[in-house]
């Protein structure tokens, strides 16, 4: 079982999940999909949860390595602020919008996998953090924080990326930044 078995797998079952929803997978067919025994399937995973749980890890782990690349390109502060959001809010948003599979993952996500959002969240409070400014009233960890929190809701409420940009830029100017 090397890693190539896992990485088709785990492809595999990402489009799995997103083409039939979480309940319609079974554990035989990502093995039968992936070119792989049943076996080795269980070698590698004990659940199709756990398959799950290392997907939505790399989804968010893929994130923020995207955010960390962006910001190293950019020199403008403003600019990194906002390209953060972009890719941590907004660029898998509208696919969730529109695919009741999406949002199904998105929600199993939530429950299944607490501990990998809530980290993701804390990765990004950390990466915002060093290019908020530093003059404001308000400490910059604790404005990434607040940053996030409303993020949160504001991607609860977003019927749009559209809107969600609309909204992230409305919070942002609204902490002078």
């Amino acid at each position: 079982m090397g890693n190539a078995n896992e990485e088709r797998l785990l492809s595999v079952a990402y489009q799995e999940f997103l083409n039939h929803g979480y309940g319609r997978v079974k554990m035989n067919d990502l093995a039968r999909l992936a070119g792989i025994s049943r076996a080795a399937l269980y070698q590698m995973f004990n659940s199709k949860e756990q398959v799950f749980k290392r997907i939505y890890s790399n989804l968010v782990k893929g994130l923020i390595s995207e955010i960390r690349e962006g910001l190293e390109k950019s020199p403008d502060p403003r600019q990194k602020i906002r390209l953060a959001f972009e890719i941590w809010a907004v660029k898998n948003f509208d696919l969730t919008k529109q695919s009741a599979e999406a949002r199904e993952l998105m929600d199993l996500g939530l429950e299944f996998s607490r501990d990998i959002l809530e980290q993701g969240f804390q990765d990004f409070e950390d990466l915002l953090t060093p290019i908020l400014p530093r003059d404001s009233s308000v400490a910059p960890e604790f404005l990434s924080h607040i940053l996030s929190g409303a993020l949160r809701g504001i991607k609860k409420t977003a019927r749009n990326s559209k809107e969600l940009r609309e909204m992230i830029e409305g919070l942002l100017c609204q902490c002078g930044l």
